[in-house]
């Protein structure tokens, strides 16, 4: 109880030290005319990593909208033709066979909240301890919640047991928040993948192999840059 207490007290120690300056520094936003194209937005995404674009109608002087990488990604899945998104995974020329940056189950919340700042990464994959399979996922929206959880819960708690706690509290005041799968295989289509994304709201998925074992990673950025070479062809 005591070390969980010190944990909480050494995380929120480090988020009030955080200033708008440090976290806007880490987030950049581009920005762009209102009568920015399509495909010039979906460039700058890419281009540029960033997960949203202002749009301003004056240069330099304010922002009227925004558009963010998962806005954009739903106005794909709606108006982009499923036949030009279906190829498998394995056929499709994107290259999510990449290093998965993973937890142990085992690991405590506050270590892998630990993780994430120092590598600077938006989620984390959490594995099976004993066999290395896929059991879940966390990512900046859990640090998010941890925030406001006010440490009511201790980070000592192994990183699920610390997520089921803080996302059952976001679920009983707004009744609707869920964390489904997180996986998907080589074999299944971009559609599939992009759909998978826009249903769950991630940023990102895991690739699994038989085992369930991570082996890659297929995020928002790929799936715009895909549709992007797409159609210049």
């Amino acid at each position: 109880e005591e070390k969980g207490s010190q944990y909480n007290t050494v995380f929120e120690d480090k988020v009030g030290k955080y200033t708008i300056t440090y976290l806007a520094s880490r987030n950049p936003i581009h920005s762009g005319p209102a009568s920015i194209p399509l495909k010039e937005i979906c460039e700058t995404f890419v281009k540029n990593n960033c997960r949203q674009l202002a749009i301003c109608k004056t240069k330099g002087v304010h922002c009227d909208h925004m558009i963010s990488r998962s806005a954009l990604v739903r106005f794909m899945s709606i108006h982009t033709p499923m036949e030009e998104l279906s190829e498998k995974l394995s056929d499709s020329g994107l290259n999510y066979l990449k290093s998965v940056v993973s937890v142990k189950d085992s690991t405590t919340a506050f270590e892998t909240f630990e993780l994430m700042d120092s590598k600077r990464l938006y989620g984390v994959a959490v594995v099976d301890q004993d066999d290395g399979s896929l059991v879940g996922y966390t990512s900046a929206k859990d640090v998010w919640l941890a925030a406001m959880d006010n440490s009511k819960t201790s980070m000592e708690l192994d990183v699920m047991s610390y997520l089921a706690a803080v996302r059952q509290l976001r679920i009983e005041k707004d009744g609707k928040t869920r964390h489904p799968a997180c996986r998907v295989k080589e074999d299944d289509t971009i559609s599939h993948i992009l759909h998978v994304l826009v249903k769950t709201r991630y940023h990102r998925v895991f690739v699994v192999d038989k085992e369930q074992k991570p082996i890659g990673v297929v995020s928002i950025t790929d799936i715009i840059n895909f549709t992007l070479e797409k159609s210049e062809k």
